[in-house]
């Protein structure tokens, strides 16, 4: 979900504000990792990406 999607099921009372505040911390705590290149997940893909880039070359 993004942060609009997130915000209208709290909202709506799809979500109650406890798994609303939760869905926010893990959203802050994955970005994080993101931008402290704790992610290597990422990194296998950005490599499976430039492998099959240099095969449709």
């Amino acid at each position: 979900m993004d942060t609009e999607e997130l915000e209208e099921a709290r909202k709506q009372g799809v979500i109650d504000q406890e798994l609303y505040e939760l869905a926010w911390y893990e959203a802050q705590r994955v970005t994080n990792r993101i931008h402290n290149n704790e992610f290597p997940l990422l990194n296998l893909v950005n490599e499976h990406k430039f492998l099959l880039e240099q095969k449709l070359k």
